[in-house]
This record gives structure tokens, sequence and C-alpha cells, in this order.
């Protein structure tokens, strides 16, 4: 069960890795999804602290 677990995260890495032998597209798109997915949990919170409470019945 395991390997098959890893599936997953090798083709992740595979697709990375060949990302970044382009410089003109990979970094950029690299650099890119780890901004946003850093930017991610606190844009939730945000949101989560603005949500209005639902009406009342």
């Amino acid at each position: 069960m395991t390997a098959l677990a890893a599936v997953p995260a090798l083709a992740l890495v595979v697709i990375v890795v060949l990302s970044l032998r382009d410089p003109e597209y990979g970094a950029p798109a690299v650099v890119g999804a780890l901004l946003a997915a850093a930017l991610g949990p606190p844009a939730y919170g945000l949101a989560r602290l603005r949500r209005r409470a639902p009406p009342e019945p």
C-alpha cells in the first residue's frame, strides 16, 4: 500500500524536475505555484473571519 501511495508524489517530483529544465517557463511556474500555495491559508483564514453569520430563522 505504501508504494502505491508514493506514486502521485513521485509523479509530482518528476513533473517539477522536468519543468525546471526549461528555465524560461519552469522556474516562474514553480515560483508562482509556491507563492499561491503560501498565500492560500492566510486568504482562507481572512475569508473565514469576514464571513457573515447565517440569518436567524
